[in-house]
């Protein structure tokens, strides 16, 4: 883990200022927004050299858990996740200090002066914050201590480092080692030789005999904790002094927790205290509500007014914290929670630009392509000067076969931030999809020169050598980018590509097994790398994983058929194929994919009627999709229908105009109906797209000949026979027969223009 100085930048936008502290964990920052001038604490997670992917997975599961939290006054709050390199930084709310304290080990130390008044409101208060984490479903905190618990200028005790602790009992690999002093968080094994973890001194015995950690071991914790504040000491309360290593401290204060040797202190709060230090857990409060009316009725008792916090359910969080929750759970792979979320914070401010390009982004991730584009451009309405727009659109312009608008978004970039790493490596992609191999290598390849621990760029390497034929050379450029970024998924999936390619089904098959143990708890990326298997030669593999994750994720279950009859459909078995789609249905009938793929299989088998009597209902389910529009208008144009035709292939093309094959179909489907002036303008809408389009052009021609326009009709045809590269050759040569009969001044009307 690098170390950070007063004045280094942490991701892109926040100013570090002084460190905080660091732990067995990571280190702590103040750090203030660039924009804003917002002081935050930022936490950034160390990463031993032994860290697997499999802790890394592990470890952002633990921030979406702490991230499932959210706001609320006694927790600290955690505004984002974000990644730095192969760093995990947490953005967290910075508790400012009071009197020189923040944490209530610095009291204790500094022997700062609090009350049993203020003592018993912090133990409310903690009870209060437990009670929602544990009600957000978080198992247990595992690491409750003085140190863990801040308290500075604001008025509530606030809970820190929630959920942490449990990814080290997973992974020491996430921590230092051992620590040198009892404070520090440790990783342990327990009397079975089963992995633990806490702070020694803190530990409830019974997680040292192979029991899991729970709101009882928590507990514990804070039975040792309440007992130093109330002593205010950091002693053991069962007068054990730090004396050999850590590993002895512990054992010897276990012997005399399992004796229930508590030493006794003057305190009203004391047998609170015992009873949460009971060696059999079944015998502690059996919740932190319980524990909660104890310390209210032990403060009453000896006359101090009961306190007590009531705080609604839910999220309460500002705006900004709703979009950085979104955002968050888009850098976990969460993108269907990051979209619900963004969709509402847009809903309620279109005017943000941080929400609209993080839901933007959450649209790409999703493959809703357009719609990710319009919110890139509204974005970028209400920032011109901004970047993220302009990259943001080139990708999903890319997505959508549309390179020609890919490039003009990134010449806006790449004129201001010519070494814009991630312009450089989307322009790459634009010269691949236009088929200049070379071109693009040669892009990555200074991208690579520039930063080679940029992992993206070896994944872009990657792609071009694969294009290039070169699939040994971009196995390497993969495998470099995953020793970078073993999360990187598409990586990962690219690399099973090239092996499929190379015809090594078994080394691509654990390529995919290797990326499904990773994402065992994200069924998003669990159902990507399905499909992806299912489009590439391992449909039945995926199949078993599709039923795996619609018996865990019930309520998508409608989709996952839907994805087991496209496997099913790729391996030939029509029949199955469906009846998965109609279970689909039978499922979910809102389920408009389902009935795509139904319009999909009567149009392959020439019933095009029944096909556009299911793509319509798929318009009814999702008016706004251009897809299911276009489909319905060519099945109608398939069936001679053109009034119907026209009006769903003009639907599509107002919700998606970028659509030179629908206008060409538009065109043709008013042409017999016989508005041709509509249909001539139609057509060169779609070259004017796609200036290289030859079959476009060619009906140009036609139509402009057919209404007299013989010049504009020959210097249409010269187009098309100048493209003619993208014609069969009974086309092409169909184009040259209509140039000599153009030149004869011969009127050529359309015989035939079918959809394409």
């Amino acid at each position: 883990m690098g170390s950070y100085a007063a004045g280094d930048v942490l991701c892109d936008e926040y100013v570090v200022r002084l460190p905080l502290g660091r732990g067995g964990m990571g280190a702590v920052y103040l750090v203030e927004h660039a924009n804003s001038g917002e002081l935050r604490a930022a936490k950034v997670m160390r990463v031993r050299d032994n860290a697997t992917a499999a802790d890394l997975v592990d470890f952002r599961q633990e921030a979406l858990s702490l991230l499932n939290v959210g706001v609320h006054p006694m927790i600290v709050k955690l505004f984002d996740v974000r990644e730095q390199g192969a760093e995990i930084v947490l953005l967290m709310e910075y508790v400012a200090p009071a009197s020189g304290c923040t944490t209530l080990h610095d009291f204790i130390v500094r022997k700062q002066d609090y009350n049993d008044r203020l003592l018993g409101a912090w133990a409310v208060e903690f009870c209060v914050g437990m009670e929602h984490a544990l009600a957000c479903g978080m198992a247990a905190h595992r690491d409750i201590k003085p140190a863990n618990l801040l308290w500075g200028s604001g008025p509530w005790l606030k809970i820190a480092d929630f959920g942490l602790a449990l990814a080290v009992s997973r992974h020491p690999a996430l921590i230092d080692g051992s620590p040198k002093k009892p404070s520090q968080l440790q990783w342990m094994k327990s009397a079975d030789g089963r992995a633990t973890c806490g702070t020694p001194g803190y530990v409830s015995p019974e997680l040292f005999f192979g029991g899991k950690a729970s709101p009882q071991s928590d507990m514990f914790s804070f039975g040792v904790t309440l007992w130093q504040l109330a002593a205010r000491s950091l002693d053991s309360p069962y007068e054990v002094g730090v004396r050999g290593d850590v590993a002895e401290y512990q054992r010897a204060i276990l012997e005399r927790a399992l004796a229930h040797q508590v030493s006794r202190i003057d305190s009203p709060f004391f047998d609170v205290i015992r009873r949460c230090l009971a060696p059999d857990p079944a015998r502690r409060y059996p919740d932190f509500s319980a524990l909660r009316e104890a310390v209210k009725s032990a403060a009453k008792a000896v006359g101090i007014p009961a306190i007590d916090f009531v705080v609604g359910p839910g999220f309460k969080g500002s705006f900004d914290d709703y979009v950085n929750r979104g955002r968050s759970y888009l850098v976990l792979g969460r993108y269907e929670r990051a979209l619900s979320i963004l969709d509402q914070a847009v809903k309620h401010n279109p005017s943000s630009y941080p929400a609209q390009v993080a839901r933007a982004e959450a649209l790409v991730h999703r493959g809703e392509y357009m719609a990710a584009v319009r919110a890139y451009e509204t974005a970028h309405e209400i920032e011109p000067e901004a970047f993220a727009p302009f990259t943001g659109m080139a990708y999903a312009w890319l997505a959508l076969d549309l390179p020609e608008r890919a490039r003009a978004s990134l010449d806006k970039v790449l004129a201001r931030q010519p070494k814009n790493l991630e312009a450089l490596l989307l322009l790459a992609h634009v010269f691949g999809a236009a088929g200049d191999n070379v071109a693009a290598l040669s892009v990555v390849e200074t991208v690579v020169a520039m930063d080679p621990q940029d992992w993206r760029a070896h994944e872009y390497h990657g792609r071009a050598l694969s294009s290039l034929g070169k699939l040994i050379d971009a196995v390497g450029a993969y495998a470099r980018c995953l020793r970078i970024n073993p999360l990187a998924l598409t990586a990962a999936l690219d690399l099973a590509s090239v092996l499929n390619a190379q015809k090594d089904l078994v080394a691509a098959g654990k390529e995919y097994e290797r990326a499904i143990r990773l994402f065992r708890d994200n069924a998003e990326a669990l159902n990507r790398i399905a499909a992806h298997m299912a489009e590439r030669g391992h449909e039945r593999r995926a199949i078993e994983l599709f039923q795996e994750l619609a018996d865990i994720v019930p309520e998508s279950k409608s989709i996952l058929m839907v994805n087991i009859g496209n496997a099913q459909l790729r391996l030939g078995d029509i029949r199955s194929a469906v009846a998965a789609y109609r279970k689909a249905i039978e499922t979910d009938p809102d389920n408009a994919l389902a009935y795509c793929r139904l319009g999909d299989i009567e149009s392959e088998a020439g019933r095009h009627e029944k096909a556009a009597e299911c793509f319509v209902r798929a318009c009814e389910l999702e008016s706004d999709n251009p897809r299911y529009h276009s489909l319905a208008g060519t099945a109608y144009l398939q069936e001679n229908n053109y009034r119907l035709a026209a009006a769903y292939l003009r639907r599509s093309i107002e919700l998606f105009p970028e659509q030179p094959l629908m206008l060409y179909n538009l065109a043709v489907s008013l042409f017999f109906d016989g508005e041709k002036e509509l249909a001539l303008e139609q057509v060169a809408n779609a070259v004017r797209l796609d200036e290289g389009y030859a079959r476009g052009w060619y009906l140009k021609a036609l139509i402009e000949a057919e209404i007299g326009r013989i010049e504009d009709a020959t210097a249409s045809a010269r187009r098309a026979a100048a493209n003619g590269s993208a014609l069969s050759d009974h086309d092409l040569e169909k184009v040259y027969d209509l140039i000599k009969e153009l030149s004869g001044n011969t009127r050529a009307a359309p015989e035939e223009a079918p959809p394409r």
